[in-house]
């Protein structure tokens, strides 16, 4: 990398591309599980 960002990463070492928005079924509804990332970020 030319600059000095660093890259936010998962457990596992993968980039996250959105670190503030989750999915959710529905306009107000529950998270779903495919957000392991938010879900890493609540255990944490």
């Amino acid at each position: 990398m030319d600059d000095d960002r660093r890259i936010l990463t998962t457990q596992q070492g993968h980039p996250v591309r959105d670190n503030q928005n989750i999915k959710t079924a529905g306009s107000r509804g529950r998270t779903t599980l495919q957000n392991y990332h938010s879900i890493e970020k609540a255990s944490h």
